[in-house]
């Protein structure tokens, strides 16, 4: 994987999975466009920042007000280190670095995986639906429910979820009303429900999922132009027509675009504003290839609500489809059915795109964004719609050379996931102990990957790297230097 990299999301884009041995507590620099005006980003050194639309809580800030400017999503809830991070239509979802996934936002039809059809403002943790037993330290045995892991990729759709594993499934969860959980039913589900094996990355759209295969196949499920010749909907996972040798995937609103090992481009669906790439606005019921980039090596694609973007090689960007808002960035509003250059802007390692926006991120770190902004998606502090790139306000960079201190955040989480996981402790008492002996001794308190605290050696800085412990087996996570009661 490259250091910065961006996955676009429900009907928006290019998501490529984690491998399994990237399971990892470092996280990968990257932004997500969602699907209706929010937009995330996640720097590298772990933290969590979201901008524009937040109704239904989707920034993850506990509040439902709106951001034109990025705001860091506080530590509080979020378990661990985060790996990755995806927008959804109205919620959003982060990968945490031992495998389990994050949700927060709307979630009318279950979409956050938690079990409930309540939304959160804050994060949530995702569930297997399976309940075991915990012994509490003071010998009280509760029921609580399996928390969902082994994730190594995440992408959020619509009103729908999907989670990829190490070991190559894939996993569905929230509204299935056109099939999009892919489990022959159209029942919604509150939990994750397994869809398919043998799989490479995976994309959301709006009511329809891509999965690519290791053999470089792409299978599709729900409604709308899944590529095998009509429109009819499927319940379950169905071959696309006519295409292997496939490297990534993205996926639209109503269409979809696949990115082969050769560098070369291919469409298919509704081709409104000339979208597909071909030089027309006919819609195509399987693929077809891209016109008008002979000579340029593509090497990332992204899906829009009705626009596409390739990244070449070079570091050029190029884009075609409706232009409505600018979202094409060669500075009109005239729809494009052939590929155009985004005029001045180079040295581009990763694109994502939205609604009416499109966003890109340099090699410095820094990201640049243009198109629709009404809900304040683009993150330069404003809601003024951009035809040509902006930088996102206030220098915002997702390369980062140290690590922050954590704040307390971290310690109140702590506290609170110790109750949640031992019901019926004495929490203040517990700490009071933990903190009195590590604050004396100079030590840090340390969160593993279960939430238990620790106590860690003194730091020099209050700091410790990401890693194992001496005299401890498992993975610390988070830590902060402590203070007492």
């Amino acid at each position: 994987m490259r250091s910065v990299v961006v996955y676009s999301s429900i009907l928006l884009g290019l998501y490529l999975p984690l491998t399994a041995s990237a399971i990892t507590t470092v996280p990968t620099a990257m932004v997500s466009v969602g699907g209706h005006y929010h937009t995330l980003a996640l720097k590298s050194d772990g933290t969590v920042w979201a901008w524009g639309f937040n109704t239904h809580g989707e920034l993850g800030i506990n509040t439902q007000t709106s951001s034109p400017s990025p705001v860091n999503v506080p530590m509080t809830g979020l378990v661990g280190v985060v790996a990755g991070v995806s927008a959804g239509y109205y919620h959003s979802v982060a990968l945490i670095s031992n495998g389990t996934v994050m949700t927060w936002g709307s979630n009318t039809h279950g979409e956050l995986g938690n079990g409930l059809s309540t939304y959160s403002l804050i994060p949530t943790q995702v569930l297997t639906g399976v309940t075991n037993n915990v012994t509490g330290a003071d010998g009280k045995v509760t029921a609580v429910a399996e928390v969902f892991s082994g994730a190594d990729a995440v992408i959020a759709g619509a009103g729908h979820t999907l989670a990829h594993k190490a070991d190559g499934t894939v996993w569905a969860w929230g509204l299935n009303d056109t099939g999009q959980l892919g489990n022959n039913t159209l029942n919604d589900s509150l939990v994750p429900l397994l869809v398919l094996n043998d799989v490479k990355a995976v994309t959301a759209g709006n009511s329809h999922n891509m999965a690519l295969k290791a053999d470089g196949t792409v299978w599709a499920w729900g409604s709308d132009y899944l590529g095998n010749g009509n429109t009819n909907r499927s319940l379950i996972p169905v071959l696309v027509s006519g295409i292997t040798d496939v490297k990534a995937i993205s996926t639209g609103y109503l269409h979809t675009v696949a990115l082969k090992n050769d560098g070369t481009v291919v469409t298919w669906g509704d081709n409104g504003a000339g979208k597909l790439g071909d030089g027309s606005t006919t819609n195509r019921l399987r693929p077809v290839s891209v016109s008008g980039l002979s000579g340029v090596k593509v090497k990332a694609v992204a899906a829009g609500y009705n626009h596409t973007v390739a990244l070449a090689e070079d570091g050029k960007v190029w884009t075609w489809g409706d232009n409505s808002y600018g979202q094409l960035g060669d500075g009109s509003t005239t729809n494009r059915s052939l590929p155009v250059q985004v005029p001045g802007l180079d040295s581009v390692v990763s694109v994502a795109a939205g609604f009416g926006d499109t966003l890109a991120v340099k090699a410095d770190g820094s990201v640049v964004s243009w198109g629709y902004n009404a809900k304040g998606e683009l993150g330069d502090g404003t809601t003024v719609t951009r035809l040509r790139p902006v930088a996102v306000s206030g220098g915002f960079n997702l390369n980062v050379s140290t690590p922050p201190a954590f704040n307390d955040d971290v310690f109140a989480y702590a506290e609170a996931n110790f109750s949640t996981l031992f019901p019926g402790t004495n929490t203040n008492k517990q700490f009071e102990q933990y903190t009195y002996r590590s604050y004396s001794n100079g030590n840090n308190l340390g969160i593993d990957t279960s939430g238990i605290i620790y106590i860690l050696g003194p730091l020099s800085n209050g700091i410790a790297p990401v890693g194992n412990v001496a005299g401890y087996t498992g993975t610390i996570l988070t830590w902060k230097a402590n203070k007492p009661k």
